[in-house]
């Protein structure tokens, strides 16, 4: 049974978790870090006096009132990771970077700052800028502080830019913009918890490089080294799909994975490892351990120096690979349990675990609101609780037959720990994790001891071949048979929307399961099936109203429009001619899912003059009646007879085809203009500003979200 005293450290994360989550609430990151200070020294202080006032000379504290130390330690840890976490926040530094804005833009800004992210090439080369100093001209300049992402036009010179390159911008500065479409990925509050609220498009001629090799020499070198390991695999490696698997899995360089690759690995649950994790840092440690073995000697200083050698290379691999959550956490852990070892301590798993969450937040409070954090600490939690519980169920007598099982265990363990997270915030489930474990974990374990040969002998030609060849196979054999896995029916089920509120209960009731596991009670059974019975009344509540609801979306996409009319969990969807799959899905997927449609239940229809007719839907020559709502999608100069105006509900303006507002109202009567996405920003401004002047309510996506209106 768990004995609470052999995990202090658990005791301690759980108050530090709560002021970090206080302190990342809108309104209280607004608390001035000043007063950091002085919550630490006032709660040091109390725990001080507490102690002393409850202790005797020469006895030990009263026992009876222990609680009240552990209230105040618990205080004390709420203070410091709300304070911790506000003062982390860059927003509330005194030099803080804020871009002034004119009437009707942000205004053009200078800005010196170091090049602090690898630059990544797209069609514009992207990079992390983290300012030293602002100003609106060259000669306002002034220290400041904060991180903007720049977006720069691709060319040769732009090409050589690098880690620690300090830059000269001249360029506008934006905000970054919130979710355009319902339920979309939040890519603002993600950079919000990087420490980054702008981001600036420049031009080839809108900057200059003032400095270079001004970065973080170790991060330096590791970069260096990093995309020498990436030239080597792409030397051996000479097609996408096995090279992007091979940089992602080997090294942790994960942007050039193809989409296709990226889905296989998504929909069989394999995403773990393209991102270098506690596995792969398990692999190494073990590697480092086997290696270390063969120096055989009992002297005193190998005692001290063989810790101090497997630490330093984990950590040289973890920054080596990009550091990211997962790496960190595994790297924390396993410092702590070479320490203990090295000691020749017992140590608690559990107690290792938050002492590694524990000193990362310490060191990044946002870490806590990062899902690959959240993700990774959660799936270790489930491995070594679950797991061994799982795998006694079945003991099979066989080698093969039990690695197997074990290999199930762990993932079904792995799965139980993660699932509500992984609901809440992709919404699907691989039904065939399970199997996919049989590939992706040995498969992971010899292409990364193949990548660190291949690394350490490539200057070797016949044996760099070989290697590099067995690496190539190795890859090519395990997206085969993803690949394969994906295609069996039933793979992946999608379109599961929680609530905060369910993904707590579902945390409750595997509580009380493991609760009722360790107490063997069966009340505490009880309280599980509980806390089940809301999360399946959300659900109840959530398949009724998909069913009842219907509503229109117009979606606020690029360049394209996109109409949906949906109604009990069916879509027509009427769409711009050209429009890509990949960008139809990233504006639309999950408002179709959160409205309960299938993938199989979505009509798509291309804006032309044909007849189209539903129960509810009547469409032609781009008029669109859907139940109550009436529809106009205006795409081309019009041509009609203005003797007759039109009411109508909504005018959807595309493609820049009106020239003036005062000339529509000639032929329809709308309740609300609506320019769509794929109208120039310039153009949209230009109209709304006419509606303005007439009082025509207008809706202009360059300025606003998508468009949602429910029907009768």
């Amino acid at each position: 049974m768990l004995n609470w005293r052999e995990i202090p450290f658990f005791r301690l994360l759980l108050p530090l978790m709560v002021g970090i989550s206080f302190a990342t609430n809108e309104n209280a990151i607004s608390f001035a870090p000043r007063y950091a200070i002085f919550f630490l020294s006032a709660g040091i202080l109390g725990l001080l006096l507490l102690h002393l006032s409850s202790s005797k000379k020469g006895q030990k504290s009263n026992f009876g009132n222990r609680w009240y130390f552990g209230a105040l330690l618990s205080g004390l840890l709420f203070a410091m990771g709300y304070v911790t976490t506000v003062d982390y926040n860059i927003k509330n530094r005194a030099n803080f970077f804020i871009p002034t804005k004119s009437e009707s833009n942000f205004k053009t800004h200078v800005l010196i700052g170091k090049v602090t992210s690898e630059p990544l090439e797209r069609e514009k080369l992207r990079l992390e800028l983290t300012l030293q100093q602002a100003g609106t001209t060259a000669d306002s300049l002034k220290a400041a502080s904060g991180k903007v992402i720049c977006y720069i036009e691709l060319d040769e010179k732009s090409e050589q830019l690098y880690y620690g390159d300090v830059l000269v911008i001249d360029a506008s500065v934006q905000d970054i913009a919130p979710p355009k479409n319902p339920f979309a990925f939040d890519y603002q509050r993600y950079l919000f918890f990087q420490n980054i609220h702008y981001q600036c498009f420049v031009k080839e001629n809108q900057w200059r490089r003032l400095a270079q090799n001004t970065g973080n020499p170790i991060l330096m070198a590791a970069l260096r080294g990093r995309q020498t390991c990436i030239k080597i695999l792409d030397k051996h490696l000479n097609s996408d799909n096995e090279r992007s698997v091979g940089a992602a899995l080997i090294l942790g360089f994960k942007d050039e994975i193809p989409q296709e690759v990226l889905t296989a690995y998504i929909n069989t649950g394999s995403m773990h490892v393209l991102s270098v994790s506690g596995l792969h840092v398990g692999v190494v440690a073990i590697m480092l351990e086997l290696l270390l073995k063969k120096i055989s000697t009992r002297r005193r200083w190998w005692r001290v120096t063989k810790p101090i050698v497997l630490i330093f290379f984990i950590w040289v691999f973890s920054i080596f690979t990009g550091a990211s959550a997962a790496v960190l956490r595994a790297a924390v852990m396993f410092s702590f349990l070479i320490l203990g070892r090295s000691l020749r301590r017992e140590v608690n798993i559990y107690n290792i675990l938050a002492i590694s969450a524990f000193v990362l937040l310490c060191y990044n409070p946002f870490l806590l609101m990062d899902v690959g954090f959240q993700l990774s600490y959660m799936a270790l939690v489930g491995i070594v609780y679950f797991q061994p519980k799982i795998y006694r169920m079945w003991l099979i007598d066989n080698k093969l037959g039990d690695y197997l099982w074990s290999l199930t265990a762990t993932g079904i363990a792995a799965t139980l720990a993660t699932l509500p997270i992984s609901l809440y915030f992709f919404h699907q489930f691989p039904t065939y994790f399970w199997l996919s474990g049989f590939v992706v974990v040995p498969a992971a374990v010899v292409i990364l001891w193949l990548g660190i040969a291949l690394f350490c002998f490539d200057w070797i030609p016949f044996v760099g071949i070989i290697i590099g060849k067995l690496l190539y196979y190795g890859i090519w054999i395990t997206n085969a048979l993803l690949f394969l896995i994906q295609k069996l029916p039933y793979s992946v089920v999608t379109g599961i929307f929680i609530s905060m509120a369910a993904l707590i209960f579902l945390y409750l009731a595997l509580l009380s399961t493991s609760l009722a596991i360790l107490t063997k009670r069966f009340r505490w059974v009880l309280v599980g099936l509980g806390c089940l019975v809301p999360v399946l009344g959300m659900r109840a509540y959530q398949a009724f109203r998909s069913v009842e609801s219907k509503k229109i979306i117009i979606y606020n996409t690029y360049k394209n429009s996109i109409i949906d009319c949906i109604s009990s969990g069916s879509c027509r969807s009427f769409q711009s001619s050209g429009l890509l799959p990949k960008t139809e899905l990233f504006a639309t997927q999950n408002a179709r899912w959160e409205a309960g449609v299938s993938n199989g239940s979505i009509e798509k229809f291309i804006f032309t003059d044909s007849l189209i007719e539903r129960n509810d839907l009547l469409y032609k020559n781009n008029f669109i009646s859907f139940c109550d709502k009436k529809i106009y999608f205006l795409n081309a100069p019009l041509i009609a007879d203005s003797s007759r105006k039109i009411n109508i509900d909504y005018l959807v303006v595309s493609k820049n085809s009106m020239l003036q507002i005062k000339e529509i109202k000639k032929y329809f009567d709308a309740s609300l203009v609506i320019l769509d996405a794929s109208n120039t920003a310039y153009k949209a401004k230009k109209l709304a500003a006419e509606c303005q002047l007439i009082g025509q309510p207008c809706w202009d996506m360059s300025e606003q979200p998508a468009f949602v209106t429910y029907c009768k």
